[in-house]
């Protein structure tokens, strides 16, 4: 898991960027394997679309994808 910041935070390598350096760092910590890395990345993103979806059913959006809301984000 050495390697997953260089290529989960790579904007050239194709693939979206969701996740900041630092998150992804944090993540390689507790993966040994990339199928670990993977199901911990799928939690994340299920929960980010679970929260999405009741705000949106209730009227409430929150711009969680914002780039200038990126590191307040981090901050807390």
């Amino acid at each position: 898991m050495n390697y997953a910041n260089d290529f989960l935070t790579d904007e050239y390598s194709g693939l979206p960027v969701f996740l900041e350096p630092e998150a992804v760092q944090l993540l390689s910590f507790w993966c040994r394997i990339p199928q670990q890395m993977r199901r911990f990345i799928g939690i994340i993103l299920n929960a980010k679309y679970r929260v999405e979806k009741d705000h949106k059913d209730i009227g409430v959006i929150i711009p969680l994808d914002d780039e200038e809301l990126k590191p307040l984000i981090l901050s807390n």
